[in-house]
């Protein structure tokens, strides 16, 4: 008989040890800051070039200023050559931590 209790008041010890447990991690985590929060991107359109043809994208230089954009295949109407010139509609990041840019369309130039 008193065996069955220590197992009782183990069994209930052991319930109420996991649910604080459970509960505190569940609290931690409600208190914890976003990073990054929400992003902003601003709409530009630039002239670039093909650069290298890969696998699942097209890496296309920017014809001001040398940066590079890969691009999706999808984008394009049909399959892009090297040196051919394309207008990029991008969208660039202004605030938070998410993707620097976003390619939107790329048409023929």
């Amino acid at each position: 008989m008193i065996i069955e209790r220590v197992k009782q008041i183990t069994s209930k010890l052991i319930f109420v040890t996991l649910s604080l447990i459970f509960a505190l991690a569940s609290f931690g985590c409600m208190q914890q800051e976003m990073v990054g929060g929400p992003c902003e991107y601003r709409s530009e359109q630039v002239a670039a070039v093909v650069d290298k043809l890969q696998d699942e994208y097209v890496l296309m230089m920017h014809e001001e200023d040398d940066f590079v954009y890969a691009v999706d295949y999808g984008l394009f109407d049909g399959k892009p050559t090297l040196g051919d010139r394309y207008m990029l509609a991008i969208e660039v990041i202004t605030s938070g931590t998410c993707t620097p840019y976003v390619v939107q369309s790329a048409t023929k130039s």
